[in-house]
């Protein structure tokens, strides 16, 4: 009886030699901080979310606590915090600090501060260290270098980069826009948009593929091509004055505010022309009964009633009617002749 309780009163009595240190519960437990008591009793500290402060008097409680298993996993005390031979000794890996979590190992590390300003690229840090804006420019292409695809920013930020692209354009093609007489202002907005657009589709501009300014110019040179043979459609197809015979009698292309070419005739004009060919007509053909059906069916033709209408209005047979319109255009062609 007393070989079989004397290890246990030595457990009890012995003190615990890690007194006054603080272990770390494994991460997938929290990493919270375990104190170990002078008194060998264990003080959990954790938020109140996740059960708060607790004081526990045994391993195998402290353990149940940690691991949330009713066994504790049927692990030791040793073998959780990492203890004893097989751990490299008496020292734990999880002792006297927080074990480091999964997204503070891919942490990058502390970027040395710089100042600076390029458009486009957000550069902080010390004010008694500068640098220029070739290497503020270097420092973040090397800070993005090793990013995964998903991180890296594609597309040209116009807001910050566009007179940026101005320059490119004016400078590379400055000439064919004034050989052209092409406004700049519109052809620089067509650029933006052809920027704007190629950020939202599968070609945006990429650091790692080409320089910013080779892309901008590729661009260019593609929006001043589109640009080019839309004006040249217009140019063959509309016209801008008209021909006509000018002040020393030559035929040429002429302002139509400066030609001596008639206006068009307007609709009343026309009407009182029409009217005028009417009474003529009539005057023209005789009186008799063989022309009195065509008579009367002239006034409906000119107002543009169908032999139909002018069949029902008059009460007489549709064929009748084709009849005296065949004769109308025999006298009409006779009128015009002695006209």
């Amino acid at each position: 009886m007393n070989n079989i309780d004397a290890p246990r009163r030595r457990d009890c009595m012995e003190k615990p030699a890690e007194a006054n240190r603080v272990l770390y519960s494994r991460d997938a437990d929290g990493s919270y901080p375990v104190h170990v008591l002078p008194s060998g009793r264990f003080k959990l500290i954790r938020p109140v979310s996740a059960g708060g402060v607790q004081t526990f008097e045994s391993k195998r409680q402290l353990l149940i606590a940690l691991t949330g298993h009713p066994k504790a996993r049927n692990w030791t005390f040793d073998r959780y915090f990492k203890r004893g031979p097989k751990h490299g000794g008496g020292a734990s890996l999880y002792m006297g600090e927080p074990a480091k979590t999964t997204l503070e190992w891919f942490q990058p590390p502390t970027p040395k501060p710089v100042t600076g300003r390029l458009p486009g690229i957000k550069v902080r840090g010390d004010t008694a260290i500068s640098v220029s804006e070739a290497t503020a420019a270097s420092l973040a292409v090397k800070a993005t270098s090793n990013l995964p695809d998903g991180e890296i920013e594609l597309g040209i930020d116009l807001v910050n980069r566009s007179h940026e692209v101005a320059k490119l354009l004016f400078k590379g093609f400055g000439p064919w826009i004034r050989s052209y007489g092409y406004d700049p202002e519109e052809v620089l907005q067509e650029v933006y948009v052809g920027l704007l657009v190629r950020n939202q589709m599968t070609c945006p501009w990429d650091k790692r593929k080409s320089s910013f300014g080779h892309y901008v110019h590729m661009v260019c040179n593609s929006i001043m091509s589109n640009f080019h043979r839309k004006r040249k459609r217009i140019r063959e197809c509309e016209q801008t004055g008209m021909f006509g015979f000018d002040e020393n009698g030559e035929w040429a292309l002429q302002d139509v505010a400066s030609s001596n070419t008639p206006a068009p005739p307007d609709g009343d004009f026309e009407r009182l022309r029409l009217l005028e060919a009417t009474d003529d007509l009539l005057e023209f053909i005789p009186e008799d009964s063989s022309t009195y059906l065509a008579r009367k069916v002239l006034p409906f033709l000119r107002d543009g009633y169908t032999r139909t209408d002018i069949a029902r209005l008059l009460g007489v047979n549709r064929t009748l009617v084709m009849n005296a319109v065949v004769e109308l255009q025999g006298w009409a062609v006779q009128w015009f002749e002695q006209a």
